[in-house]
């Protein structure tokens, strides 16, 4: 237990020491990541058996949404390992779409998958059916490489 303790502990004055070699280096400068894509990515396990359901469901009631705003979403379906899906979602803002509670195009979406689904009540039943098909997902936030 001691030598686990003293390895955290050596591991963390290291990385302490590093960051503030860099910040002390008289050439840097604050600077933003320029035309950086932002996306939020969504890693989707289905419940057992369900995943060829949750795929009939995304064609027939999330894509037509997204293909309708012109929303550039991108999924990949994993051969193997815990996730059976991940989805990026652009964030028109970039970094400043956290800011949101619901960003502009967030509302747009609901709005128009609403009255693709009939109204309110169906929508809200359509949203209760995809839960059923999850049974986890985890949300990250993503750049694109410098």
């Amino acid at each position: 237990m001691k030598v686990k303790t003293v390895v955290s502990a050596l591991f963390a004055i290291t990385l302490l020491s590093f960051s503030s070699i860099a910040i002390s280096d008289d050439n840097q400068k604050a600077s933003k990541y320029e035309n950086a894509d932002w996306y939020t990515v969504r890693f989707i396990q289905f419940k057992d058996g369900k995943q060829w359901a949750a795929q009939q469901f995304i064609k027939q009631h999330f894509i037509p949404v997204d293909v309708e705003l012109k929303r550039n979403v991108s999924g990949y379906r994993f051969e193997f390992g815990q996730w059976d899906q991940m989805v990026f979602f652009p964030m028109d803002g970039g970094p400043s779409d956290l800011e949101w509670k619901q960003t502009p195009m967030n509302i747009k979406w609901w709005n128009l998958f609403v009255k693709r689904a009939g109204g309110e009540k169906e929508a809200a039943k359509l949203m209760d059916e995809w839960s059923s098909l999850v049974a986890k997902s985890e949300t990250a936030l993503v750049r694109s490489l410098d």
